[in-house]
């Protein structure tokens, strides 16, 4: 495990509080870093108008169900802590430990500091389930269920989305065999504060595997697999167990990374369907909104294009430029991979359209004596670092390397005057819109594949529209540590590994509520 955590590490406060000027209501605040001026943040904003997008109540239905772990309170507490601390120094795991407690509140020197004491244990279960596909048309999708079995009533229901992952295998309903373990960390952080958690698989992966992921060019359909699982509750779990308000149980929304983008797209999916809402039996209470791709045209697409050498340096303040060099080939053909596939206007699904005519062979692309397209790399069973590895040693034919690190070297030369690929990259931005719901954005000060930039625009954009209820936390790299890339050292935390460190903020924010 330590060492797929370290091959997977590769890809992938003090609390000062500045008032944002006279743009902006004097109430909203960002907290943990210096902020730009509003004018700076304004080339990275552009409008963008949001088609309403309907709910439909034939979803949802439960197909199948299974109880795949029973999570114990101490089994829960001592993996969580030893997450904390997998393989660095003691003092660097003290670190850890007491800056999780003074920035996020949570005490992890005992176990009633984590795991609430009116928990006996947390069920985990493996479902499938009825939701939709890209065209509109029936899906059956998986996803892991979490319910805590507690003496108290139960705080509500948490739908969180995963990051993004290549191996298919890698998704929260394999439980054990998930080498992310992101059953286990949602366990252990917020299923053990009192709370029910949904993890959609998300479609192309679990018993949907045979299709390819839609990605971020596609969000609606990625955020609505995780709405469509709240109807199963009904067949698990019984009403009376969770606290209400006004009638209805409590119902929260997160997500990591690719899903935190997710998250602030179904956030505002509920707010336009608050009939269906309400007639599943929920009332939508916050989102936090994890170091998410909100804004993937003017952030996320420009940082792939550039060449990132300087890391802590404006405008993307990179934790590392090696790991968004490692990292970006593979998001690059996640990404068109998802575009080719779904895209009724791509060119007949020529990889030409999009990748340069070498990066398309994928000459290295071989698993065993199988040689594969990047697609059909993309659909194999082969684990995260591998497929990272091998699309990174196919850019590197091309020219790209650490200092060369746009994918401009491996796209189409006509890529970006593609009208409809930039159409679609706009089409999938959710982050300037006015939000009733309260919002948390979290974001890491120095992130090497999703920028705080992204979190920034969407903090000020959607304040600029009037949200009344959006704030942005930033958390400070420098104080949590992990396992570094040589053996023997520790290293500032990063995208890859801050899912750990970021939970216990969730869990803040959420009970803050």
């Amino acid at each position: 495990m330590r060492l797929v955590l370290l091959l997977l590490s590769l890809v992938c406060m003090s609390f000062s509080t500045l008032a944002l000027g006279e743009d902006i209501a004097p109430q909203d605040y960002i907290v943990g870093q210096h902020f730009e001026s509003i004018e700076y943040y304004q080339p990275y904003i552009s409008p963008r108008s949001y088609p309403p997008l309907a709910l439909d109540s034939s979803f949802g239905k439960l197909i199948y169900e299974s109880e795949i772990v029973n999570y114990k309170p101490e089994r829960l507490y001592n993996y969580y802590k030893n997450f904390v601390c997998d393989g660095i120094y003691g003092y660097n795991c003290t670190y850890n430990i007491n800056n999780l407690k003074q920035y996020a509140g949570l005490d992890i020197t005992t176990e009633s500091g984590l795991i609430s004491s009116s928990i006996e244990s947390i069920k985990g279960y493996k479902v499938y389930y009825s939701s939709e596909a890209v065209n509109g048309t029936d899906s059956v999708l998986s996803g892991a269920v979490l319910i805590p079995i507690s003496h108290e009533k139960l705080k509500g229901v948490i739908i969180f989305y995963h990051y993004t992952v290549l191996d298919k295998r890698n998704i929260p309903s394999n439980f054990k065999t998930d080498s992310f373990v992101l059953s286990g960390l949602t366990a252990a952080i917020l299923a053990s504060a009192g709370y029910v958690v949904l993890l959609p698989d998300l479609p192309g992966m679990g018993i949907d595997a045979r299709h390819p992921h839609p990605y971020v060019t596609y969000p609606e359909v990625n955020a609505k697999s995780g709405i469509y699982m709240l109807p199963l509750l009904k067949n698990m779990i019984a009403d009376d167990q969770f606290e209400h308000v006004n009638g209805k149980s409590k119902l929260f929304i997160s997500g990591y990374s690719e899903g935190g983008s997710y998250a602030l797209w179904s956030a505002k999916i509920l707010e336009e369907n608050k009939a269906y809402l309400a007639n599943t039996g929920f009332k939508l209470q916050k989102a936090v909104p994890v170091v998410g791709a909100y804004n993937v045209s003017r952030v996320m697409l420009p940082f792939m294009f550039a060449n990132v050498t300087a890391s802590e340096s404006s405008p993307y303040y990179v934790n590392n430029s090696w790991v968004s060099a490692f990292a970006k080939p593979g998001f690059f053909a996640n990404t068109m991979n998802s575009y080719l596939s779904f895209n009724p206007e791509s060119s007949d699904f020529d990889p030409q359209t999009v990748y340069n005519s070498e990066f398309a062979k994928c000459s290295v692309c071989n698993l065993g004596e199988s040689k594969l397209t990047i697609s059909e790399l993309l659909q194999t069973d082969a684990n995260d670092w591998y497929k990272y590895n091998l699309l990174l040693e196919t850019a590197k034919v091309n020219g790209y390397s650490n200092g060369n690190n746009s994918v401009q070297t491996l796209a189409n030369i006509s890529l970006l005057e593609n009208n409809n690929f930039i159409s679609s990259l706009s089409n999938a931005d959710i982050y300037n819109w006015q939000a009733q719901t309260p919002i948390s954005l979290l974001a890491f000060e120095f992130d090497s594949i999703v920028p705080r930039l992204s979190s920034e625009t969407a903090y000020v954009a959607m304040n600029k529209k009037g949200s009344p209820q959006v704030k942005m936390i930033t958390v400070p790299n420098q104080d949590f540590m992990v396992m570094g890339y040589v053996p023997l050292t520790d290293m500032v935390v990063d995208h890859p590994q801050g899912i750990r460190f970021m939970l216990p903020f969730v869990r803040k924010e959420l009970e803050a509520n």
